[in-house]
């Protein structure tokens, strides 16, 4: 019980430690179609070829 308290306190701290990052798109590769479609939404020019 005394463990789960401690760990759980913990668990509590260091939460606001951690940071989440929301956008999605961070996570996509740089030639995906859907990459290049935000870009142009954007206002960045689309790379030639690609």
């Amino acid at each position: 019980m005394i463990t789960f308290l401690l760990v759980t306190l913990i668990s509590a701290i260091v939460q606001f430690g951690v940071s989440v990052n929301y956008n999605m798109a961070d996570y996509l590769p740089d030639d995906a179609p859907s990459t290049a479609a935000m870009e142009v939404m954007e206002g960045g020019n689309l790379r030639p070829g690609g």
